[in-house]
């Protein structure tokens, strides 16, 4: 989605999931092996076979990690590096406009650029490819409470919140600063960062339908 990619046409989001699955692939062959060393040892099994079922639970692990993945289930919470696009309902788009409008955020190269991406079938609800060249995402907040003990950061449920920024400007990661634009996350599909970052509203498939119910309109 994000043209972010590494040689050979492999996306940096792929390459970065590719990388987690295979370490938790590796943990799975290696957890089967522990469990069956004794077996081997006793000659009751093979290393052939033992080497067998390795790479079956290795795999198996693997295409797990990266579906769940696909599903939303192993988000990254924030971005690694300025850079991202992401796909947005026309609900995402609307909110995104409003909040800068009433925090005065310029509408210059650094804003969120759109670009219409499909229709669902029943010709109602748009969905956008929102581009932030040098911009970046949270899904965390400031725990006000961390002076007791909690961690600074929380996830935030209800928000995605994106920031706009000049290229090679600092960032500090606030939900309160001028340049922050907190999207509710059912007007969020999907972002993908520069460095392969990867957040998927877990409501719905990475093109935008609903989960499970087909290219059903989004209904909010």
């Amino acid at each position: 989605m994000t043209g972010h990619e590494q040689s050979g046409g492999v996306s940096k989001v792929e390459a970065r999931t590719a990388r987690f699955a295979e370490q938790w692939g590796k943990y799975a062959a290696d957890k089967a092996e522990r469990a069956l060393r004794e077996h081997v040892d006793a000659g009751r099994l093979s290393p052939d076979q033992l080497a067998a079922i390795r790479q079956a639970e290795h795999d198996k692990e693997v295409a797990k990690w990266k579906a769940d993945r696909e599903a939303g289930k192993h988000n990254d919470p924030k971005s690694l590096s300025p850079g991202l696009t992401a796909i947005v309902t026309d609900f995402g788009k609307k909110v995104t406009k409003e909040i800068m409008h009433r925090r005065g955020i310029p509408m210059d190269l650094n804003a969120p650029q759109f670009t219409v991406l499909f229709q669902h079938a029943s010709d109602i609800e748009l969905l956008y490819q929102m581009s932030l060249p040098s911009g970046m995402y949270t899904t965390l907040r400031e725990n006000f409470m961390s002076g007791q003990g909690q961690e600074p950061e929380i996830d935030d449920p209800n928000h995605v919140i994106f920031y706009t920024l000049a290229a090679g400007t600092d960032l500090l990661i606030r939900s309160d600063t001028d340049n922050s634009i907190p999207v509710p996350r059912h007007g969020v599909i999907r972002v993908e960062g520069s460095e392969g970052e990867l957040w998927q509203n877990p409501n719905y498939s990475p093109e935008g339908q609903l989960s499970g119910r087909g290219p059903t309109p989004v209904d909010l």
